[in-house]
């Protein structure tokens, strides 16, 4: 196997921030190939090529060859879900900070968002309960004053009954 190759696949995985076994784990290899193909002892395979470009975004021109940059630059992705979610500008480049981050980065922010979001619904369902205990307060006050509406009714009504009889 061609020397470079074997060094750029070592690149890759460092420009990822990856350890051998996470970046095995990716394209469906173990870690011993992983090494293996690093060290030249073991050419990558055009399956192994192909799965190494398409999950990690490589160029395979750059990959084989040299030539061109390391990753594609497509964002047709990220324009994807721009439009699909109208996403402002400062958004997607939110995205794609967070997919350029190594992969331990990444899951420490996901957790971080998990336990954020949990403080969030906990605040949440106070709001929730302390708006059905004020549409509970409102609804007795409501009966209440139906209640003193009818009895002033009632009371009314007494009044004029007793007034005729009187007459």
């Amino acid at each position: 196997m061609d020397e470079n190759v074997a060094l750029r696949v070592k690149q890759i995985r460092k420009a990822l921030h990856m350890t051998q076994v996470e970046f095995a784990n990716g394209i469906g290899l173990g870690q011993s190939s992983i090494g293996m193909i690093e060290r030249s002892l073991q050419p990558i395979s055009s399956q192994g090529v192909k799965a190494l470009c398409a999950v990690y975004g490589v160029n395979e021109d750059w990959l084989l060859y040299g030539k061109g940059d390391m990753f594609i630059k497509d964002n047709a992705l990220l324009k994807r879900l721009s439009r699909q979610y109208a996403l402002k500008d400062d958004e997607v480049e939110l995205l794609a900070t967070f997919l350029e981050l190594p992969e331990q980065t990444r899951r420490s922010v996901i957790d971080f968002g998990h336990a954020f979001i949990q403080k969030l619904l906990e605040n949440r369902q106070v709001t929730k309960d302390e708006l059905a205990f004020d549409a509970e307060t409102a609804r007795l006050h409501k009966m209440l004053d139906e209640q003193r509406q009818l009895e002033k009714e009632a009371s009314a009504a007494s009044s004029a009954t007793t007034y005729e009889k009187q007459a």
